[in-house]
């Protein structure tokens, strides 16, 4: 999966329906609909293209490939526009996960039922996309087995959990003396995942972390 940005400001007057983004591996794409890989886009703005999923075969780019995009516009009646340097751009394809999320942190908060959890501040990191995290109670979460689950933005650094209805402890059935478990991995603008982060800390009278 890749995500481009695709700027008209005269797609109005100049009656743009829709766009392809034709798609190739090291060299430019050809633009013939009935031969070349694209992906059909209704609007401008930020859109997700699906590599594998292309009209005409997927593109399979390897780690470090030059993947280009050429954008096309067509009117209602499919007339296309001619594409010139400004509808191509080129992204090196990254198949590193980013950085694991550092300084993970949980502690149990008595005096207030409840329990906070932060980690470093990772959005310097121009790939980074944003984290996905996974809750649990008694034992470890993983992607597929969880009593809950959040994505947060590439800016979030943590939060507090707090009783109610709705709220994570509530919904993972928390009580005194039970082991909550966090995992959190980054996620990349590539689709790649970090290694997980994880944490614990008991909901108890007593202030315990265990990393």
């Amino acid at each position: 999966m890749a995500s481009l940005t695709l700027t008209d400001d005269d797609a109005g007057s100049e009656g743009v329906d829709h766009y392809k983004v034709f798609v190739s591996v090291n060299t430019m794409p050809g633009t013939d609909p009935a031969a070349d890989s694209y992906q059909t886009v209704s609007s401008a703005g930020t859109q997700d293209i699906d590599l594998a999923s292309l009209v005409n075969g997927p593109v399979v780019p390897s780690d470090g490939d030059s993947v280009i995009f050429t954008v096309v516009a067509f009117d209602a009646a499919h007339n296309a526009s001619s594409p010139s340097g400004n509808d191509s751009t080129m992204v090196t394809w990254d198949q590193q996960g980013p950085n694991q999320p550092t300084g993970l942190t949980f502690v149990d908060n008595p005096d207030s039922n409840t329990m906070s959890y932060y980690w470093d501040d990772q959005s310097g990191d121009p790939d980074l996309d944003h984290f996905e995290a996974y809750y649990n109670k008694d034992t470890e979460p993983t992607t597929t087995e969880y009593g809950y689950h959040s994505t947060y933005t590439k800016t979030y650094r943590g939060n507090n959990l707090i009783r109610g209805t709705g709220k994570i402890l509530d919904v993972l059935g928390v009580e005194d003396g039970d082991t909550v478990f966090i995992k959190v991995y980054a996620v990349d603008k590539f689709g790649n995942w970090s290694e997980a982060a994880t944490v614990s800390a008991v909901y108890s009278l007593s202030n315990t972390t265990n990393n």
